[in-house]
């Protein structure tokens, strides 16, 4: 794909940066200004609390174990993994198993979807916040919902913008990621897999069955890994669909048949 021009471009970070910023702008133009205080709730407490829990197992880990970590995986590369996320992952199951509110949510994963919270934590920043990140998180969202709350033919035409975009973004970060690397990472990588589901996940999961009243098929789609990137892509949708299908969801009957039992009470 790298053999010039357009193709070079489209698997280049630039085209990873393009296809991120055509989300939030389909995001937007999807969410009226009664939607934000909800999109706040949902995926501001997941975000927060991810990161809260992600950030005290690292200084956990490090005060004890020092940079080399556990099981052989390193305490930085903890840090990174427990605190960031995969929000097109999340976009993308939330298309098969959310609701309106859950789609609107996906602009606050952008928050810790980068190194900006990891570098606040390890003190590598000053402490300070690039606020230029947040605004160009902020200035296609916005966009977005302002032209759809100014004509609503524009709401409706981009209604399927999302499900066209996600597919490509999946070949594009796809594209970026060297397998022989994930070779070398060795067992390492399935270690991080694992502490970043019992960690994260069970946090997740709390946020959104107690915190959130909801059937807690959201909290685990934020479950993401960073140096082990792969697995959670092949592995997350299957844990999703389970706690979709145990607990509930806004679109069970569509993908399971008939209404969970939980519900139907």
């Amino acid at each position: 794909m790298r053999i010039g021009s357009y193709s070079k471009a489209l698997v280049s970070n630039d085209g990873i940066t393009v296809l991120m910023l055509l989300t939030l702008l389909f995001t937007g133009t999807q969410m009226r200004l009664s939607d934000i205080p909800e999109a706040l709730k949902r995926g501001g407490s997941h975000v927060a609390f991810k990161y809260l829990a992600g950030a005290a197992s690292y200084i956990f880990i490090f005060h004890f174990f020092g940079y080399k970590g556990i099981f052989g995986v390193g305490s930085l590369a903890i840090l990174c993994a427990l605190t960031n996320n995969n929000g097109s992952l999340y976009m993308g199951l939330m298309e098969s198993y959310g609701d309106h509110a859950d789609f609107v949510a996906r602009p606050m994963f952008n928050l810790n979807s980068g190194p900006i919270l990891t570098l606040v934590t390890i003190g590598a920043s000053g402490g300070s916040i690039g606020y230029q990140e947040y605004i160009t998180v902020l200035l296609p969202l916005c966009v977005g919902i302002l032209l759809s709350n100014i004509d609503e033919d524009i709401r409706i035409a981009a209604k399927r913008g999302i499900a066209l975009v996600l597919p490509i973004m999946g070949f594009v970060l796809g594209a970026n990621i060297d397998f022989y690397k994930i070779v070398e990472g060795g067992f390492g990588g399935v270690i991080l897999f694992i502490i970043v589901i019992v960690v994260t996940g069970s946090v997740a999961f709390i946020v959104d069955r107690v915190l959130l009243k909801r059937p807690g098929y959201g909290g685990m789609a934020t479950v993401q890994i960073a140096g082990a990137a792969i697995l959670s892509a092949i592995f997350c949708p299957f844990i999703v669909q389970r706690f979709a299908k145990r607990f509930g969801c806004p679109q069970y009957e569509k993908n399971f048949g008939e209404n969970p039992k939980e519900l139907v009470e």
